[in-house]
């Protein structure tokens, strides 16, 4: 123990400084989940009552899922201690990155790295939300890092629940075994290669099969064999293109900017001059034999990822989060690897851009806090109305924010408009509820046609249940009251 500390003391320190930082303030803000959170709370409380409380979304992954509905079902504050896992997961990310850059670059390189990405704004931004990327990010560079103690089952097993965690991350099985079979060195001979693939491959097998096996066990009895063992990938697909997180390209410009949209990004959050010298890394790791191990397969991977985020027509900031840690890794390896030219005058301009490039995220890291201070108190007051007026029964809801804050069983139907109908899952059709909650700003519309099919779900709402609450500030209708027994909700009008 003594040896650990005397050896990381100071990757401790600074993990220790941001999930005390990021916990405070995790505990201390009131602010509303947003979507994807909400339904990762919801599927947690689904999975654990056997459907009794929470909603499903079939095209969502798993792991956030089992993670949040234990600490609902041993009896925490779900939020706050689904929060606190989310930081905890976040300062894990921290350390991988320390441990990656120490064994690719050394000491130096990996607490500049660890320290670059504890401060990077959209880093702070997202990790205390209960979302996947970061989880998943966690488990990739878990996977790095297996890979290069080769390591290779346990990569595999790694790199499966990175895909359980966020499906597009299977996709980092290719710069991993492109690594692995263009590697050179005493053990590169064919056999081991092939060997080595194997193990990684049947690794992520054993992951994707026990997840198959759920999907058959859960949907089997509604879907076909095949369809269930693939729906939640197949659907989760269609979301790559989201109409409502999509950059414009009508024009050649805009065409260009959402293909670039990751590269442009990433160097303005890191600097350019840092992201210059994460190429410089990549540039001259075939000049260093120690660098070369490592930088390679960092460098495959952050092609990887730039390829299939800037080819997909889905852009949003939380996606920066998968270059953040390796284009750290590779400028701090660049910065030592430019100090020790000892060029005085390059050195001194390389401490200041670093040194005000880390004042400007440490000032913006203080704005993201005050930004998220008390935020959609007056929508948890509309979320949580059921848990606090003891409204017991099944609803049906326009927004998944309902499931995070209330224990009943919730049946979706924003995605009406898409279908027609009242209900998303096949399994659901059929089902009865007790009462809704309606809401035109959760159901974004931008046609006539959509808005008349709005209106009529909402009519359709109206005639059926009772109306118990509403906020004009932000547009809630809460109903409740049982229809005539063994009455159907009826299908919207069309």
């Amino acid at each position: 123990m003594h040896d650990t500390w005397k050896k990381h003391k100071e990757i401790i320190i600074i993990s220790l400084l941001f999930l005390v930082g990021e916990a405070i303030f995790a505990l201390s803000r009131q602010r509303a989940l947003i979507w994807d959170e909400a339904v990762y709370v919801g599927m947690g409380k689904f999975l654990y009552s056997f459907g009794k409380s929470g909603l499903w979304e079939i095209f969502r992954p798993i792991t956030m899922p089992l993670a949040i509905g234990v600490l609902w079902k041993i009896g925490l504050d779900t939020i706050l201690a689904s929060r606190v896992l989310a930081v905890l997961l976040a300062t894990a990310c921290i350390a991988m990155t320390y441990l990656i850059a120490d064994k690719v670059f050394g000491r130096r390189a990996a607490l500049l790295a660890s320290v670059l990405l504890a401060t990077t704004p959209v880093f702070v931004k997202y990790s205390e939300y209960l979302l996947t990327d970061i989880p998943s990010l966690l488990f990739v560079l878990v996977t790095v890092y297996l890979i290069l103690e080769r390591r290779y089952f346990l990569a595999g097993i790694s790199s499966g629940v990175a895909f359980l965690t966020k499906f597009p991350q299977l996709l980092m099985l290719l710069p991993l075994a492109a690594y692995i079979l263009l590697e050179k060195g005493p053990r590169s001979a064919a056999r081991d290669k092939v060997r080595h693939l194997l193990m990684l491959f049947m690794g992520c097998a054993l992951i994707i099969i026990c997840f198959t096996i759920f999907n058959i066990s859960l949907y089997s009895s509604h879907l076909s064999i095949l369809d269930s063992s693939t729906r939640p990938v197949t659907d989760a697909m269609a979301f790559q293109n989201n109409p409502l997180q999509n950059l414009p390209t009508g024009t050649v410009q805009q065409k260009a900017y959402s293909a670039a949209y990751y590269l442009i990004n990433v160097v303005g959050i890191m600097g350019s001059l840092l992201f210059i010298l994460a190429l410089l890394t990549v540039a001259q790791s075939c000049a260093r034999k120690k660098a070369r191990h490592g930088s390679t397969l960092l460098t495959y991977v952050l092609i990887a990822y730039l390829l299939y985020y800037s080819a997909i027509p889905y852009k949003t900031e939380r996606f920066l989060l998968f270059f953040i840690p390796i284009v750290s890794i590779l400028a701090a390896a660049a910065f030592f690897y430019v100090l020790d030219m000892k060029r005085r005058a390059i050195n001194i301009a390389l401490y200041i851009f670093v040194g005000v490039a880390l004042a400007v995220a440490v000032y913006q890291d203080a704005q993201i806090y005050h930004q998220k201070a008390d935020m959609g108190g007056h929508e948890i007051i509309a979320y949580s109305y059921f848990a606090h007026n003891d409204i017991k029964g099944t609803m049906l809801v326009t927004d998944p924010l309902f499931a995070a804050y209330s224990d009943n069983r919730f049946i979706p139907i924003y995605n009406t408009m898409n279908d027609g109908t009242f209900y998303v899952d096949e399994w659901e059709k059929n089902s009865t509820a007790d009462g809704a909650a309606f809401s035109e700003n959760s159901i974004p519309c931008a046609d006539r046609s959509c808005i008349a099919r709005r209106d009529a779900l909402l009519e359709s709402i109206n005639s059926s249940y009772s109306l118990v609450f509403y906020d004009a500030t932000t547009g809630w209708r809460i109903f409740a009251g049982r229809r005539v027994s063994g009455q159907r909700a009826p299908a919207p009008p069309t």
